[in-house]
Order: structure tokens, then C-alpha cells, then sequence
């Protein structure tokens, strides 16, 4: 059981720092806020869209996370690995 874990979670913990640290990441960023910008500009309250794009980004970040976590199980099964 310990071997597996120890297998598995320094992969799993690379992969959300890559994730984290990406190009990607810088993206998600950068289009969360303009997001938010134009919700305000269109006349949404500030705190309104601050809600608004926190929910973006969540939806963002998850999809990021979820492309990541598939290129982790293909290199995984490319190399021979289960899981």
C-alpha cells in the first residue's frame, strides 16, 4: 500500500505544479480577468463579477487540471505503469 502512495503521489504532485506554473496557468489568468473587466464595463457591480469570475476560474482550472492529469495516465501507460 505504502508503495503505491509512494509511487503515485510524487506524480500526482508534479503534475499540479506544472500545472500551477504552466503557460496555461498565465492564460487562465489573463482571461479571468478580462472577464471581470468586461463584466464591469457592461455594468455588472464589482462584487457581482468578482463572484462571477471566480466561478470562471474554478471552471478554467479544473478543465486545466483535468488536460493535465490525462497527459500524466498516458505518459504513465506509455512507460508501462498502471493506474
Amino acid at each position: 500500500m505504502l508503495c503505491v502512495v509512494s509511487e503515485r503521489v510524487p506524480v500526482l504532485l508534479r503534475g499540479l505544479r506544472d500545472v500551477l506554473h504552466s503557460k496555461e496557468a498565465e492564460n487562465v489568468a489573463a482571461a479571468v480577468a478580462t472577464f471581470f473587466k468586461n463584466l464591469v464595463e457592461a455594468g455588472v457591480r464589482p462584487e457581482d463579477a468578482l463572484g462571477m469570475a471566480k466561478g470562471y476560474m474554478i471552471d478554467l482550472r479544473s478543465l486545466l487540471v483535468k488536460k493535465e492529469w490525462v497527459w500524466i495516465l498516458i505518459a504513465k501507460r506509455r512507460k508501462g505503469i498502471k493506474g
